[in-house]
């Protein structure tokens, strides 16, 4: 059973009917949670070595909708939160606490309209923040770029077109979005899929909490130091690691 089946089952157990289906025209927390789990994915934040799922969360409901969720907010947000955990688990995504819901309310909504937005909280983003900076600065001194630059080769084949790249950063993104450092069209390749991440003289590959995973010479793993001649899988795509210098 699918978490959302499962939260449907709960909800109607709990609240016995109160958010029946034949209530169409009424906003289902079902359809909230649904909602949420899409919104929780697009506002993640890659870090270094993992990937956080927002945790503050803002349902606008109509007022004929807030009125009618006022008796029973308090029990939704309950199991709201319990979903939310759940599929952050599932994605591979880094929660940090309980995920706080506020509902509210917007008059030029129609009774069954919503909306929901997501952040990370303020002391969350600093953390990650911090984090990055620390990458930056004690994994990878800039003066050290120059010197490994060219030492570490990554190639694969995409599109039907062979691809070789030279891994200079002190970390390279590689997802199905462009705006990572490297971008590979491969449906089965989640938007920010792996971190490549250079200290010194030896490159790691780090999951991103990608949906399908990332292995390393047929063994799927979250973390791992590449070794000459090392076979990375994502998705479809296999990319293939050389030390130029070896």
């Amino acid at each position: 059973m699918s978490v959302l089946k499962k939260l449907e089952k709960k909800l109607e157990t709990v609240f016995e009917g109160a958010f029946s289906k034949g209530f169409k025209s009424i906003v289902q927390p079902v359809e909230i949670a649904k909602k949420m789990a899409a919104v929780m994915d697009e506002e993640k934040v890659v870090g270094i070595a993992r990937t956080y799922a927002p945790n503050k969360f803002v349902v606008t409901l109509s007022p004929a909708d807030k009125k009618h969720f006022a008796t029973f907010e308090e029990g939704v947000t309950s199991e709201l939160q319990n979903f939310l955990i759940t599929s952050a688990k599932k994605g591979h995504l880094t929660l940090i606490g309980r995920p706080q819901i506020t509902f509210v309310t917007q008059k030029t909504l129609r009774l069954g309209q919503f909306s929901i937005s997501a952040e990370l909280s303020g002391d969350l983003k600093q953390e990650i923040s911090k984090e990055k900076k620390s990458q930056a600065t004690i994994i990878m001194p800039k003066q050290e770029i120059k010197k490994e630059a060219c030492n570490h080769l990554l190639s694969y084949k995409s599109e039907g077109l062979k691809h070789s790249v030279k891994i200079k950063k002190a970390t390279t993104r590689i997802g199905r979005s462009k705006a990572n450092d490297i971008s590979i069209p491969d449906p089965g390749i989640s938007r920010h899929h792996v971190n490549l991440v250079l200290e010194k003289d030896y490159l790691s590959a780090v999951d991103l909490g990608s949906t399908n995973g990332m292995f390393v010479n047929g063994k799927r793993v979250a973390k791992k130091l590449l070794n000459n001649g090392d076979s990375l899988d994502i998705g479809s795509t296999r990319l293939v690691y050389r030390r130029i210098n070896d």
